[in-house]
């Protein structure tokens, strides 16, 4: 073998991963880590320099050079024996002639340590001592983290004060302790083929099973910056006391203590459960690695699982354990864990926010000068890193918080930095039964600083209901159009006066104050004119939307009780039909000629059963429920009336102006459409069913009818603008709302509209509760704004306490347009609707269950869910609704929901089952079919995937994470037989491609593979560019098949355009 081959070693498990990260970004300082010790004492230069150079020699981890092999593998080679180094090992410059030398030095520091060095090409480290003074120095210290970890450096720094004090002393320096770098190879190499190896693996795999993601107190994760940002404290003499005295009685040691602590701030900051930080283990007890300054740390996860009402001792002790559990693990590779859990190639994940715990001995002595080490940087920073030091000169606790500042700005850091002070300090001083909710993380000015913020709306509405605004509106504009739909206008005095008649007809069945009416109308002309009649009774409007599935528009009914329920001949066989409770079909003659023979002024309060008031209810609108069946939400007058003035407001529009209404009346949205219009003078615009269904059809109308005003889900908008934006849109006032704003959505439609705004709000707070307006230029995804009038916004932990602004919690809205709370549901009522803490006494707050932040400015940046519902295409589902409709079939045993995003933008429900046990084989197709039958179709799933058991995490819940994608391609018969003719084919490949899947035979149903309203918008307008042929969304829904649909099209030319009227 020779000499070159006998310098050959393999690369460590930890030299292996920073070189793979170095290589993926050769130009960032990242890794290089650094430190200088200050000596404050007379430093004989020459001896200084000598004392390095011999320890350099001795730490052959400072001059091994690397090098890939023709096979792509790195390699280390030690230098040969006696090899003289490249250059000087020290390198000394004299500030003591500088205004500030201390500034001076720190300043070629900081550039050093932001110069790349590439592994390959070295060196490897970099020495400079600074003369800062008659009788101080600062050593500085860098190396590649490829070279030393931070046990390394100290062995390395105590090596050189051992050698420096020999030789001032004039003495021969003891043997070098270091051993050589192949021991810590070899025993790698043969740990690696050990049944120790075996057993960590086992436990490494058990303990992350359900691969956690980390939640970070910046709210997302980001790469690792080329710099730092740093802040600390040094712990108050009573506070480190108490820190120790809580760690006594857990049988910790300090640093457990305060890393439970951490645990317990990180639980308080973000609300997470099982908070997952990680922990450099030094890897070196017992091990040839402790006399071998080198690369060999191993930054493992520690998972920490926190109760809000845990106490900080028994926390303690419970850490202290986990600890001790990784330290006896801790020589298994985290990169081997990730390529064990399949996450290789994925920078973060598994890795939370880092406690690095300082614990070796720092104390260092230059012949008699004291030597002090102050970290510079310690390696990648991709969240926020803790540092913790026990100083042994006094005896205090400090900490040091590292952050991103990709993630951070100094002020952000700076009050996290002092929010964990007082979170030590208050712990401290409560003792080891201190609950770990129980600290204040904010200080008192802070607190009522964000109490106030919440509550400055307060507007002065003017009196009244939207009875009484659109009645105002009637009598000073008579003959404006009010309405458009169907191809008919309706004036003010007709609407008012249609409404008058039915209002009375609507009286003498019993509807007044307390009662509810039922709607299942189509979308014309009268369906605004019976919910006016409704409103003007004193009572509240139930909308049964036609498209809803029997069961569900006949529980709704059950639930609400209406004294009626109004409809139509056509609408009839489509509409509810509950014995005990009335249909009143208002187009049958005997209908028509009791309206006639009403009058047709206005209602007086004589003629109404009881006193309007702006506590009684205007309307109830049902959405999913958890339990499987859906909850009514019961608004009252007072806050819908606050609702619409802010929005004719905000919205400012005019008679002569046009608002485009695209939303059912079963979703709340509808509200704002069509009453800010009526109250303003101006007039809606009823688009149908089919014509929102249908992209081009949609902004044929825009384009037509040119709005001052329109609002859809971002879906809508999306799928509005594929066909290109209306060109009208540029007059145009945009509303956004319904489910969170992607960004390119956000951006294209400020640079297409007038003006765009992002609006946000449950149902249970009377439709939208918060709006940011959009600059034009404005980039990135939107935040959700500032409260509306008379709306309070509270950002609360677990503890109804409110975070620090940029810190995540759950949002609670009170004032004046809460619901009254959920029909007949009093104890989920009481659950949802809590006594608001910061109001009014006796007022309530509703919570939402999303999870936001508040920035310094005000305003709320929307996060997450905090719990299993979901917004898809603006429809709130709870998808504990969806498992209740699936788990009642006899061959389900259990049934999970899911919304996957298999392809980068889309969507879509997935539903998984198990069997009920042996020989029940569910069927998806007809679990499919049962979920038509009795959900609405935005809640029914694009597919149901049988498992023979769901994939679980370690704590036994389903690993939802872990469930497979839907393969449809196994329910097409694309080979069945092949397509007839052109025109087939072409469907056949649209309708394939629309649905990701390789092939879709002729027959297939495109809805059983997984097709919905939107997607069936993609296929007509692929049909329209492919064909040359008019097809719309009804074709679609009714054909079905790429068969049925090529019948239907069959015949038809280009000519027919979509149509450019309303309804």
């Amino acid at each position: 073998m020779t000499e070159r081959a006998q310098r050959r070693l393999p690369l460590t498990g930890a030299q292996t991963g920073v070189w793979y990260g170095q290589r993926l970004a050769p130009d960032s300082p990242v890794y290089n880590v650094g430190q200088y010790v200050e000596i404050n004492g007379p430093v004989e230069v020459a001896a200084f320099e000598a004392a390095v150079c011999r320890t350099v020699r001795e730490c052959e981890a400072l001059t091994v050079r690397f090098e890939e092999d023709g096979a792509g593998e790195p390699w280390q080679f030690l230098a040969p024996h006696g090899a003289a180094l490249d250059g000087p090992a020290l390198r000394v410059v004299d500030h003591r002639d500088a205004t500030d030398p201390d500034a001076a030095a720190l300043e070629l520091m900081r550039s050093d340590m932001g110069r790349p060095v590439d592994p390959a090409t070295g060196p490897l480290f970099a020495y400079a001592l600074h003369l800062v003074g008659p009788n101080r120095a600062l050593w500085y210290q860098r190396a590649h983290h490829i070279a030393l970890d931070a046990y390394a450096f100290s062995l390395v720094s105590r090596r050189v004060a051992q050698v420096y004090t020999a030789l001032v002393r004039g003495e021969e320096p003891e043997p070098t302790p270091f051993r050589p770098l192949a021991d810590v190879v070899t025993e790698e190499q043969t740990y690696r083929n050990s049944e120790q190896a075996v057993a960590d693996r086992e436990f490494w795999s058990s303990r992350l099973a359900d691969r956690p993601e980390p939640e970070l107190l910046a709210g997302a994760a980001h790469p690792a910056s080329q710099t730092f940002l740093r802040d600390g404290a040094v712990l108050t003499p009573e506070a480190t006391a108490g820190l120790h005295a809580i760690g006594r009685a857990a049988k910790a040691s300090w640093a457990d203590t305060v890393t439970a602590a951490f645990a317990a701030f990180l639980h308080r900051s973000t609300g997470s459960r099982d908070v997952l930080l990680s922990l450099p283990a030094m890897s070196r007890l017992g091990s040839a690695a402790l006399w071998v300054p080198a690369m060999v740390v191993n930054v493992l996860p520690l998972r920490v699982p926190v109760r809000p009402g845990t106490g900080i001792g028994e926390l303690t002790a419970g850490t202290a354990r986990l600890v001790r559990e990784l330290r006896a693990h801790q020589r298994y590779r985290a990169e081997d864990i990730r390529r064990d859990l399949g996450l290789v190639g994925r920078e973060q994940g598994l890795l939370g926010p880092m406690v690095n715990i300082k614990a070796f001995d720092y104390a260092l002595d230059f012949a008699g000068a004291p030597g002090t080490a102050h970290n510079i940087a310690a390696g990648p920073v991709h969240d926020l890193t803790l540092g913790l030091y026990h100083d042994a000169a006094d005896g205090h606790i400090r900490f040091e918080l590292d952050a991103n500042p990709i993630a951070y700005d100094a002020e952000e850091l700076a009050a996290r930095s002092a929010e964990f002070n007082r979170f030590l300090a208050e712990l401290s001083a409560g003792g080891p039964g201190t609950p770990v909710s129980a600290p204040e993380l904010v200080d008192g000015w802070t607190r009522r600083a964000l109490r106030d913020a919440a509550g400055t709306t307060a507007r002065e509405v003017e009196p009244g209901t939207v009875v009484d605004a659109v009645a105002a509106q009637a009598a000073a504009h008579p003959a404006r159009t009010a309405v458009v739909a169907d191809g008919r206008e309706l004036t003010y005095t007709e609407l008012d006066e249609r409404a008058n008649r039915i209002a009375r007809l609507l009286i003498a069945r019993g509807a007044g104050p307390e009662s509810y009416v039922g709607i299942a109308l189509p979308r014309t002309a009268d369906l605004l004119v019976a919910l006016l009649a409704v409103l003007r009774t004193g009572g509240a409007y139930l909308p049964l939307d036609l498209d809803y599935p029997a069961d569900r528009l006949d529980h709704m009914v059950r639930d609400a009780r209406p004294v009626c329920v109004l409809t139509t001949l056509a609408a009839a066989p489509s509409a509810p039909d509950v014995p005990g409770t009335e249909t009143v079909v208002l187009d049958a003659p005997d209908t028509l000629a009791a309206l006639a023979a009403l009058p047709a002024n206005p209602v007086a309060d004589a003629e109404r059963l009881g006193p309007p008031d702006g506590a009684h209810p205007a309307y109830v609108i049902h959405t999913s429920g958890s339990t499987g069946r859906p909850k009514g939400v019961v608004v009252p007058h007072s806050a819908l009336a606050n609702f619409l003035r802010m929005q004719a407001h905000e919205l400012a529009l005019c008679p002569g102006d046009t608002l485009v209404a695209v939303t059912t009346v079963s979703f709340d949205i509808a509200a704002l459409e069509l009453w800010v219009p009526l109250i303003s003078g101006a007039t809606v615009v009823l688009a149908d069913r089919d014509t929102v269904r249908d992209p081009a059809a949609l902004s044929a109308l825009v384009d037509a009818h040119r709005p001052a005003v329109m609002q859809a889900t971002p879906s809508l908008w999306q799928a509005l603008l594929a066909e290109g934006a209306p060109a009208s849109l540029v007059g145009t006032s945009v509303l956004v709302g319904g489910e969170a704003v992607p960004a390119d959505l956000a951006e294209r439609l400020a640079r297409t509209a007038r003006k765009v705004t992002n609006v946000y709000g449950p149902t249970e707070a009377t439709v939208w509760a918060t709006s940011a307006t959009l600059s034009p230029g404005h980039t990135g995804t939107p935040d959700i704004g500032t409260p509306f009038w008379n709306t309070r916004a509270h950002v609360l932990d677990g503890s109804l306490r409110h975070t620090p602004n940029g810190r995540p919690g759950e949002l609670y809205l009170a004032g004046a347009q809460l619901a009254r709370g959920y029909l007949g549901r009093h104890a989920l009522t009481a659950e949802r609707f809590v006594a608001d803490p910061y109001g009014p006494p006796g007022t309530r707050m509703y919570r939402t269950g999303d999870l936001v932040r508040r920035r310094a400015d005000g305003r709320i940046e929307y996060v997450g869910r905090a719990d299993d519902q979901v917004k898809l295409r603006g429809f709130r589902i709870e998808l504990g609704e969806i498992e209740s409709v699936l788990g009642a079939a006899e061959s389900v045993g259990r049934a999970v929901a899911v919304v996957r995003e298999d392809v980068p933008g889309t969507q879509h429900l997935v539903a998984y089952v198990v069997p009920a046990g042996e020989g029940r084989v569910p069927d998806p197709v007809a679990l499919r079919e049962l979920t038509a039958a009795r959900l609405p179709e935005y809640m029914v799933p694009s597919a149901v995937v049988v498992l023979d058991a769901f994939p679980l995490t370690a704590n036994g819940k389903v690993d939802r994470r872990a469930l497979p994608a839907p393969d449809l391609s196994g329910l097409t018969t694309a080979g069945a037989r092949a397509p007839r003719g052109a025109r087939e084919e072409i469907l056949t490949g649209i309708l394939a491609d629309v649905l990701g899947l390789p092939s879709v035979g002729p027959d297939d149903d495109f809805f059983t593979l997984g097709g919905h309203s939107l997607l069936a918008a993609r296929v007509i307008a692929r049909v329209r560019g492919a064909l040359g042929t008019e097809c719309g969304i009804r074709d679609v829904f009714e054909a079905r098949t790429a068969a049925a649909l090529a019948e239907r099209l069959a015949g038809r030319d280009g000519s027919a355009l979509p149509p450019l009227t309303a309804a």
